[in-house]
């Protein structure tokens, strides 16, 4: 799916109607909310256990579906091959992953080229100090 039929999605699924126009590409819907929450509230109902919002004193705010949490970087994934060794998950054409070391060598690079879409590092912990 692309980012815009996620957050499409995203919307429906909270029964409500994309804002597009009006939500940022992230899924954000910014705005004045005069009374908080209870603006959101009275328009769509009780959605707060499915939505993250912030809205400040002044009533200047956004919302969105929770599930779009982590939309702004992919939660981590990057497309393509990485630029250095080391471990890394990667995701597949057919969406399953692994993990996998590149070692940044030609027959690495074509095998990663045709078989990998994403990938994200794998950070180790750093040893105890005592």
């Amino acid at each position: 799916m692309t980012r815009k039929e996620i957050i499409i999605k995203a919307w429906m699924d909270l029964n409500i109607g994309t804002p597009f126009g009006i939500c940022d590409k992230t899924g954000w819907v910014h705005g004045y909310f005069c009374n908080g929450i209870d603006d959101i509230i009275n328009y769509y109902g009780d959605i707060t256990d499915k939505i993250d919002y912030d809205i400040d004193m002044s009533g200047v705010g956004k919302f969105r579906p929770k599930s779009l949490k982590g939309i702004e970087n992919n939660n981590g994934w990057i497309d393509g091959i990485p630029k250095e060794k080391g471990w890394y998950f990667i995701e597949y054409i057919n969406k399953f992953i692994e993990p996998k070391e590149f070692l940044d060598n030609a027959e690495d690079f074509i095998w990663w080229n045709l078989n990998v879409i994403k990938h994200q590092k794998i950070f180790f912990p750093k040893q105890s100090l005592f």
